[in-house]
């Protein structure tokens, strides 16, 4: 049998082809599209992790929730999870040594390869990972900065409790970065400050794209295009 339009049946191909691709693809990218850093406290490091929280010298008001933006990738062939977010700004309110807030600025969070321990058709859950956070950060009194901004990079932290839930349409996730391997950040107007320890956890929702259809549009409407002129 002659094929009378082998365009069209290239296209159909290259269209079946794509598909298949798609179907095929074993990474997961969910975008950040509301929520944020909505809790954290510092504490000196010589409290431990364990009282850290009881003995904060700084927190996130009870109110306060700055977003953030970014995503979180998921290879369910590696059974891994990258993490990418970025605070814009964010303050913690309290006191110490002629300090009594530090505001956050441009912060990154990335950890990558973080191994799954559990995913399902709507759930991803993460076991701990270290990481790393780089960023800028000024100390204030009033709304008088009297210490920096200064800027702090790779810093290695725990990235750790990562989960996700309702993936199927937009999900709610949360994660805590430095909770078991703080970030540390000197605080303080005397000499170089004291070390603190950070802790930053996040709740925020994602979304997945739906499938990749631009691609099988621009095809279609070619195939359209082609047959419209032959006939």
């Amino acid at each position: 049998m002659k094929l009378r339009h082998p365009l069209v049946l290239f296209v159909s191909l290259s269209s079946a082809l794509l598909l298949a691709g798609a179907a095929a693809a074993t990474t997961f990218t969910y975008s950040v599209v509301g929520g944020g850093l909505d809790d954290g406290h510092a504490c000196l490091s010589s409290a431990g992790a364990g009282a850290c929280a009881s003995e904060a010298k700084f927190e996130i008001g009870p109110t306060d929730s700055f977003p953030i933006t970014g995503s979180f990738s998921y290879d369910d062939v590696a059974g891994t999870i990258d993490i990418d977010i970025t605070l814009a700004t964010g303050s913690m309110g309290g006191s110490y040594d002629g300090v009594d807030s530090v505001e956050f600025t441009t912060v990154h969070y990335v950890v990558n390869d973080m191994p799954v321990l559990l995913a399902t058709a709507t759930q991803i859950f993460g076991q701990a990972k270290a990481g790393e956070v780089t960023g800028t950060y000024a100390q204030l009194n009033g709304v008088t900065t009297v210490v920096g901004p200064d800027a702090f990079g790779a810093i290695p932290t725990d990235f750790t409790a990562f989960s996700c839930s309702g993936l199927d349409g937009v999900g709610l996730c949360g994660l805590t970065v430095g909770a078991s391997r703080d970030f540390d950040l000197n605080v303080g107007t005397t000499g170089s400050g004291d070390p603190l320890d950070f802790v930053h956890t996040f709740n925020f929702n994602v979304v997945i794209p739906e499938p990749a259809t631009g691609s099988l549009l621009a095809l279609g409407l070619a195939t359209l295009a082609f047959v419209r002129r032959r006939h």
